[in-house]
């Protein structure tokens, strides 16, 4: 990887002489003879209306402008300001990032206040904003007026409260005081907990699911060019082994035959911007994706006994992509820094090392093997649970949307979810479109919308239908992705093998069916759901755990009372009646077969990922036919034939236990 010094050498120098033939500084408005000239004002109509912004509104989020409304993260490139006045325009460029800075953060405080009404004046003082994508976002105004051109054309004028255009623009003459004009701006991560720098006027983008985009020339963070930046806490792989065990079967996974070829890890010596070298690993791959052959470069470093990757996207084959790219690449690789210190742990207590001569050792079975059953009955249905957890009903919820969940309160993430129907979402987001602009105020209007008619959908908005109360405290889930299918529930919705984030942001693995009803209401299509099923766990942990799941799920029954007012409220809202005495035997048998059928290559990674992170290897015990979790350094201090290194086949089988030195 290149050096970045010459590179920000040169990028200084340009904005230097830039800003010079500019003439930026200060514009001073008083004439030589110290005599202030006066400003046009604007003359307006009474107020036929209440106008179409909205008072209270902060200005830079108000007008739908996509670069304006990220100024208080990602500055314009350039200013020009023109100020209308008796003898002529005066007009004033500015390049310097301070003044900019101290502009945006006058601006970013402006409120809009009472509309004044309109006006048909053609001439304004304005400020233009020139963005590093070649848009440009021009404001009018004078005094403390602001003037809104509205979708008809008409000039709609406004008074701004907290501060105003005018405050801003003398932010801008004022200059920046000490800021350095290097060309960069700090970029942070609030969410991830790092920094670094950007070209200036760089668009940036948080993801809770992909992390933190930095653009290099488009339109929108994400769009390729990009540089994108994730930092990965507790892991549990090193940044020398991060590609072999996770980088290079993440992009076979996800791109499949897409995946072109993928280069040998490269590494790296990279000279950091406060002046330390940092050994990294670098790894380019090479895919298409939508008829495009574009290339990622990933690079890996730890920092603060965490993980981080970086990586570059871009057109291959493509210079200008590729340039912007590394560009923004560079410059985030060298100047990143966590700002919490990182999550490095204290060492642990040195590990007793047994006599190589003897096996001094003990075997603990699992949690899941000492689980110990309780009935619980509630009066609408019965079932098997583990001792110690918990069951809770949702208290708004009626027979037709009877809902309720299980889990372990110790370990929440391993639950089990069920909801007989919900109702209310739109079909599709043309449907959803619709009806809010024809009906914005209907209370219908903030009901969601399925991306997909399938489980997936469901899974992606179910939240937004099943409110998290006091009785009935809900794990917010995000960010699903569906691995594979599973086959069918007996409603006909798909049983899908997923992965999501916790409300932690950690991840969780989970099997899941809905079955999607959609139906015409006059001049939209709505869409039902029925027999919402979750089952999850910590990610790489969900095979320890089915056993468990198929006991509780398979002993679950309705009573008898509970049916019969299932089908009195079904018959009363025009719904068919159904038979569900033997709905959760019957879902149960078919979970368990897909599960026994699933997709091999991801669970083994999943498995090998959760041993990493959690600092164990596993073994297969010969005699007993079981596997088990044991220290990292067993295998290599064990002295007997009975425990071996587990083959990628056995890897797809529970654990029965863990393997402890004495």
């Amino acid at each position: 990887m290149k050096n970045l010094k010459k590179l920000l050498a040169v990028l200084l120098a340009l904005m230097l002489s830039v800003t010079a033939l500019a003439g930026c500084g200060k514009d001073d408005d008083d004439d030589d003879g110290g005599s202030k000239k006066k400003k046009p004002t604007i003359e307006v109509d009474e107020p036929t209306g209440d106008g179409s912004l909205t008072k209270g509104d902060l200005l830079y989020k108000a007008l739908g402008d996509s670069n304006l409304s990220q100024i208080d993260g990602t500055l314009p490139k350039s200013v020009t300001v023109t100020v209308l006045k008796k003898d002529g325009t005066d007009m004033t460029m500015t390049l310097d990032r301070g003044a900019i800075r101290s502009f945006a953060d006058s601006l970013i405080s402006a409120k809009i206040g009472k509309y004044q009404g309109n006006t048909k004046e053609k001439e304004f003082n304005t400020v233009k904003l020139q963005w590093s994508n070649g848009s440009e976002t021009i404001l009018r105004y004078s005094g403390n007026q602001f003037v809104y051109e509205n979708e008809d054309g008409e000039y709609e004028v406004y008074k701004l409260t907290e501060s105003t255009i005018e405050d801003a623009v003398e932010a801008l003459k004022e200059g920046g005081g000490d800021t350095p004009d290097d060309g960069l701006m700090t970029v942070t991560c609030s969410e991830m907990k790092f920094k670094t720098k950007a070209i200036e006027g760089t668009l940036t983008e948080y993801d809770e699911d992909d992390g933190f985009y930095i653009g290099a020339g488009a339109s929108k963070a994400s769009i390729i060019p990009y540089a994108l930046i994730y930092r990965w806490k507790d892991l549990g792989v090193s940044a020398k082994d991060y590609f072999d065990e996770v980088g290079i079967p993440f992009f076979e996974r996800v791109y499949g035959d897409d995946l072109m070829i993928y280069s040998e890890v490269e590494e790296l010596d990279v000279e950091m911007a406060d002046g330390t070298t940092k050994k990294m690993y670098a790894c380019q791959f090479t895919y298409t994706a939508n008829g495009n052959r574009l290339v990622a470069l990933r690079v890996v470093g730890e920092f603060g006994g965490d993980l981080v990757t970086f990586t570059a996207k871009y057109v291959y084959d493509d210079e200008e992509t590729y340039e912007s790219a590394m560009e923004a690449l560079e410059t985030a690789v060298v100047y990143f820094e966590v700002t919490d210190g990182g999550t490095v742990k204290k060492d642990p207590e040195p590990t007793k090392k047994p006599d190589p001569g003897k096996n001094n050792y003990t075997v603990v079975a699992s949690e899941q093997s000492q689980i110990k059953y309780e009935r619980y009955d509630n009066g609408l249905f019965s079932a098997q649970i583990p001792k110690g957890w918990k069951v809770e009903v949702h208290e708004q919820s009626d027979y037709i949307h009877y809902t309720f969940q299980i889990y372990n309160p110790e370990k929440p993430d391993v639950r089990i979810l069920y909801n007989m129907q919900t109702t209310g979402y739109f079909a599709t987001k043309n449907d959803h479109d619709w009806y809010n602009n024809n009906y914005p105020r209907n209370e219908l209007s903030d009901l969601p919308y399925l991306t997909e008619q399938n489980t997936l959908g469901v899974l992606r908005e179910i939240y937004k239908m099943i409110p998290s109360t006091n009785m009935f405290p809900m794990r917010v889930y995000s960010g699903w992705e569906k691995i594979e299918s599973l086959g069918y529930d007996v409603f006909g919705g798909e049983i899908i093998h997923v992965t999501a984030k916790n409300p932690e942001g950690k991840g969780i693995e989970g099997i899941c069916s809905a079955a999607v009803m959609v139906f015409n209401l006059y001049y939209i299509n709505m869409a039902n759901a029925y027999a919402l099923t979750m089952f999850t766990a910590p990610e790489g942990e969900l095979s320890n755990w089915i056993g468990v799941f198929e006991h509780i799920y398979g002993s679950i029954e309705y009573s008898e009372y509970y049916q019969s007012e299932l089908n009195r409220q079904l018959i009363a809202s025009g719904q068919a009646t159904m038979e569900i005495s033997r709905l959760c035997s019957q879902m149960t048998d078919i979970v368990i077969s897909g599960w026994e059928g699933r997709q091999a290559a991801y669970d083994r990674i999943s498995q090998k990922q959760s041993d990493a992170t959690l600092g164990y290897e596993r073994v297969y015990d010969t005699e007993k036919n079981e596997i088990y979790r044991a220290p990292l350094d067993f295998l290599d201090n064990y002295s007997g034939s009975r425990y071996q290194k587990v083959t990628d086949d056995q890897y797809l089988l529970p654990v029965d236990g863990y393997i402890q030195w004495k």
